[in-house]
């Protein structure tokens, strides 16, 4: 199964929360074990995962030290 959830955005740099979406994507599915796969397609597109920050979706997220990821943690959606 295959669904695209597009995005248009009015500023340069903006985190958009997209877990809503994606969850409605898996419940239309009615799949109820596996792995999804999410992928932005662009040079200046990414896909970034903030696990454990609650309910603080801040649209200025910390930086990395010294170039390093971070954010980079299985999460459950």
């Amino acid at each position: 199964m295959r669904e695209t959830i597009r995005l248009a955005t009015t500023q340069a740099q903006v985190l958009v929360d997209i877990t809503d979406a994606v969850r409605a994507v898996v419940s239309r599915s009615g799949i109820r074990d596996g792995l999804v796969h999410v992928y932005a397609q662009g040079a200046t597109a990414a896909i970034m995962i903030q696990h454990g920050r609650g309910g603080n979706r801040s649209a200025n997220p910390p930086r990395p030290h010294r170039g390093g990821a971070w954010g980079l943690s299985p999460t459950v959606v």
